[in-house]
């Protein structure tokens, strides 16, 4: 962005995020992502420090874990207030003051300034208040500032004259005295980029090659008039917005540039903070797709190690089954041996013989060549051990037992080995269909052409649990205690209808009548809502009472020396009841204008309005489970390009908050 382009953005955002309070800071490689409330909403802005600033109304996938940096600036920033948004004497800097508003008598405090710079590599510093350095993304030390920590920060000397103070007299002392041609003479004296230089000498009808020290007077009252005329422009905020497309190249201007009337140009913008988002957001390659693809390629290197473990963990598992069933059927081969030799041994130790008194007399009797003597190789007396040589293999057997019981020893490890065998081979056929998995979304990441999505601006009753019944009324329910009293205190008219549960710990619904009759299948449905929203989910009751009753019966206003508990509501007069209501959800998804939109509801008014939906019960699988299979279920059954698109990009927390109590199953 030049320095024209930021004046715009600045002058457009200053008024609106001014006093705004930032909720939260998130960092997605090189951009990053500022998060605010305002009395119109929440308001992003996105910082690229070598790059560009702008309002942004596109949906960016934040990472999982933010950087150190972003943790720091999270500390310093979050549920603090604007006090001032200003560009550094018309140069690529960017000064953002944060702090406490005083109210009454108090003093408004500024208690930190973040700083971006936008030329060169860009960077990002936090200041303190007593504008030393807190944290930067980039540390540097130059030739004339260093910026590191607990330092003084010094802005970087200014390339030229500030174009907003500049005066004809000293605009004539800059061209006159310059050894450069006319736009090379602006650009490096005026601190301005070459589109806007050359825009100047278009525009004064002058060759950009002319030697500056060649203008006459005249020449430089016209360039100083034009400049006055862009500067009137800037501090009016006169903004004509707009993207120049020039063969393969798109040049991006807050206001009209002459020098390009021949080409094709959109000016369809409501300001220039628009068109900056749509001019860089549009072209901009998704970081979390290139995250997303590097972290599947990992999981699949880190799956392909698990697996070579599993395969020689199945081949030992296989062998030793093998080899300890081998060692029982040698000792029963060789029974009768075997056990004359463990009595034999057991009686000269009762009898008190020493062990090389056995040791020789095992010796004298492979002399004499019985059988039962040239079996052994080697009697390791101290952990109780004989060791045989049979068939040219060793068999370790304990001489405290028996030949049989050494046999069942064997054949019973054969058996836990073959047990552990059946679960590995279980484990290495699920890790197996895991890599399958991972591989093919890597292989759809690789293919996939995915772009940003334009952030969909929601209804206003998006903020509560909602649904359009199969008559076509809206209704809504609280997501807690506040809610509850939001839609009781603002959302609900005298002609609307009061549902909810005959127990706590369960929404307020009301259906939105507008004033018209309400069939009993939209009260039924309101019924189900009611209930399935409410603790009677998280305790897996198959059903639950709900009662209905005009708006005008509510009320939060206690009898006389009586305390109404918050969120608690008086209900006066005859209610309708609902007996035996059963829990039933739906989750589904709509389409619209470019966006999906994830619904929830009774089964039949889902199954009515989603283009895409499936069944929910109670269980204990967690929401962040079940997010991901409906999220996959839709994507599958999703035949439209364009909408499996919508559906990747739509976060895995917009399906969430649409499970009650944040557990439930999919049934088969």
């Amino acid at each position: 962005m030049s320095t024209f382009d930021i004046a715009a953005i600045v002058a457009e955002v200053k008024p609106i995020l001014t006093h705004a309070r930032i909720s939260n800071v998130y960092q997605i490689d090189s951009i990053f992502i500022i998060k605010f409330r305002t009395q119109e909403g929440n308001i992003e802005l996105l910082i690229e420090a070598s790059k560009r600033i702008h309002l942004t109304r596109f949906d960016r996938p934040k990472p999982k874990l933010p950087s150190k940096f972003c943790m720091t600036l999270r500390k310093y920033l979050r549920n603090q207030r604007i006090l001032n948004i200003s560009q550094h004497q018309f140069d690529r800097v960017v000064v953002i003051e944060i702090g406490r508003l005083g109210f009454d008598q108090e003093p408004t405090i500024c208690q930190n300034k973040l700083v971006i710079e936008f030329f060169e590599r860009g960077n990002l510093i936090l200041l303190d208040s007593d504008g030393k350095v807190l944290v930067a993304l980039d540390y540097r030390t130059m030739r004339d500032r260093r910026i590191i920590p607990k330092r003084e920060f010094n802005f970087a000397p200014s390339r030229g004259e500030d174009i907003n103070k500049v005066t004809l007299e000293a605009l004539q002392q800059i061209l006159k005295h310059s050894n450069q041609n006319l736009v090379r003479a602006l650009i490096s004296n005026l601190n301005m980029s070459p589109v806007y230089a050359e825009e100047i000498c278009f525009s004064s009808q002058l060759d950009k090659e002319l030697q500056a020290s060649e203008l006459t007077d005249e020449n430089i009252q016209r360039i100083f008039d034009i400049l006055k005329g862009m500067r009137i422009l800037f501090q009016e905020n006169q903004f004509t917005s707009t993207i120049y497309h020039i063969d393969s190249k798109d040049i991006l201007a807050p206001i009209e540039l002459t020098q390009f009337d021949f080409a094709s140009k959109e000016q369809n913008f409501k300001n220039f903070n628009e068109a900056a988002d749509n001019f860089f957001s549009t072209k901009e390659e998704i970081k979390s797709e290139v995250i997303e693809l590097k972290e599947k390629k990992t999981e699949l290197s880190k799956t392909d190690k698990i697996l070579l473990k599993q395969q020689m963990a199945i081949k030992d598992l296989e062998e030793s089954a093998i080899q300890y069933k081998k060692l029982g059927e040698k000792i029963y081969l060789f029974f009768q041996d075997i056990q004359e030799l463990i009595t034999s041994i057991k009686n000269a130790r009762d009898n008190g013989r020493t062990w090389e008194e056995i040791e020789e007399t095992i010796e004298n009797a492979k002399g004499k060549n019985i059988a039962a003597a040239q079996l052994v190789k080697k009697i390791d007396y101290t952990n109780a051990k004989l060791i045989l040589q049979i068939d040219n293999e060793e068999v370790i057997i304990d001489f405290r037992q028996s030949a049989a019981e050494n046999a069942n020893l064997f054949y019973t490890k054969a058996k836990k080995a073959e047990a552990k065998l059946k679960g590995a081979i279980y484990a290495y056929q699920r890790m197996l269909e895991q890599k399958d998995k991972v591989e093919l979304e890597t292989a759809t990441l690789q293919k996939r052409e995915k772009k940003l999505i334009e952030r969909r601006k929601k209804h206003w009753y998006e903020k509560f649990h909602w649904f359009i019944s199969s008559d076509n009324f809206l209704i809504i329910g609280g997501r807690d205690i506040k809610t509850n009293e939001l839609i009781f205190k603002k959302y609900m008219d005298e002609k609307d209808i009061f549902f909810h549960a005959s127990f706590q710990g369960a929404p307020v619904v009301v259906v939105k009548t507008e004033g018209n009759q309400v069939p009993d299948q939209t009260l039924n449905e309101a019924a189900q809502f009611a209930v399935t929203f409410s603790s009677a989910w998280k305790s897996q009751l198959g059903q639950a009472d709900v009662y209905c009753v005009d708006a005008t019966q509510v009320s939060q206003s206690p009898p006389s020396g009586e305390y109404l508990r918050k969120g608690s509501f008086i209900v006066r007069g005859k209610r309708r009841e609902f007996k035996n209501v059963a829990l039933k959800l739906m989750i589904g998804v709509q389409f619209e204008d470019q966006s999906a939109i994830i619904v929830s509801g009774p089964p039949n008014a889902i199954e009515k309005y989603a283009n895409l939906f499936v069944e929910i019960k109670f269980g204990n699988k967690s929401s962040a489970y079940l997010a991901k299979v409906i999220k996959n279920q839709f994507i599958n059954s999703c035949l439209d390009e364009n909408q499996k698109i919508l559906l990747q990009n739509l976060p895995l927390d917009e399906i969430q908050r649409h499970i009650p109590g944040g557990r439930g199953e999919i049934p088969e």
